[in-house]
């Protein structure tokens, strides 16, 4: 078989997503196309506009799978379908961006992805979100949070989300990788065996999915906070699911007092 590598340079424009601000350019990014060994993989690095590295950045197909890029800013996503994708980028705090390329059979493309920073304006709280947050004091939802372990989302992270899915919580939150499994997204955290599908919580109590369901059937609307526990040494004693010791917890708090 003959090898070959070849390096293709071109420039792509961020096209604006739902959510994000105005459009943002993206740095011609530098691919080099090499033989992988099964399937075709998005690998690189996504990095602000100085060339510094951006940290827990999601990237993901358009409807599709997802990974979070490490503490350095490097990411890798596997098992893309050759042809024309549509990819996606967005990292809190930054201008959300999307691009396309023709992905060949088999082949890893590598990329470099500049996003630039925004300033968001800081709404005001209102008397309700701070009597909503009484209950999550009671159930120890900060003092878990500032024991420094764990991704917590309060009720303005909720909202600012504005989720369709649960799964939509969860993009960006370092060790968490969203999947699309038969058309349903699924969120995975880390173990010592590879990823492995959350547990969840839900008001304190462990949800459990009904027959041969894979979806959760949780409104995201009655969702007030969460917190996300990715890997299994990080879950809190009272969080624990024995039916899946080796994975994460998803802990959902809802508006229902």
């Amino acid at each position: 078989m003959i090898r070959m590598r070849r390096l293709c340079t071109f420039a792509l424009l961020g096209a604006a997503l739902p959510g994000a601000g105005a459009q943002q350019p993206v740095a011609a990014p530098h691919l080099t196309l090499e033989p992988a060994p099964a399937g075709s993989v998005l690998s690189g690095d996504v990095r602000d506009s100085l060339g510094h590295p951006i940290a827990y950045a999601t990237v993901y197909v358009d409807g599709g799978s997802a990974t979070t890029a490490n503490e350095l800013g490097h990411f890798r996503l596997a098992d893309v379908q050759p042809g024309k994708t549509m990819f996606g980028v967005r990292r809190m705090g930054y201008g959300q961006v999307g691009f396309s390329i023709v992905m060949p059979p088999d082949t890893t493309v590598l990329v470099t992805i500049h996003l630039h920073q925004v300033v968001s304006q800081l709404r005001e709280v209102t008397v309700e979100e701070k009597l909503l947050s009484m209950s999550l004091y009671r159930a120890g939802f900060y003092d878990r949070q500032k024991s420094g372990v764990g991704y917590f989302l309060l009720p303005v992270d909720v909202t600012d989300r504005a989720p369709k899915r649960i799964e939509d919580l969860l993009y960006g939150i370092p060790g968490v990788t969203v999947l699309n499994l038969n058309g349903n997204p699924a969120a995975y955290g880390l173990s010592s065996t590879g990823y492995c599908r959350l547990s969840v919580v839900l008001d304190g109590h462990r949800y459990k999915m009904q027959g041969e369901q894979t979806e959760l059937s949780i409104d995201p609307h009655d969702v007030k906070a969460a917190e996300v526990y990715a890997r299994p040494t990080d879950v809190p004693a009272q969080f624990h699911d024995p039916d899946n010791p080796l994975c994460g917890v998803l802990v959902l708090w809802t508006k229902v007092d």
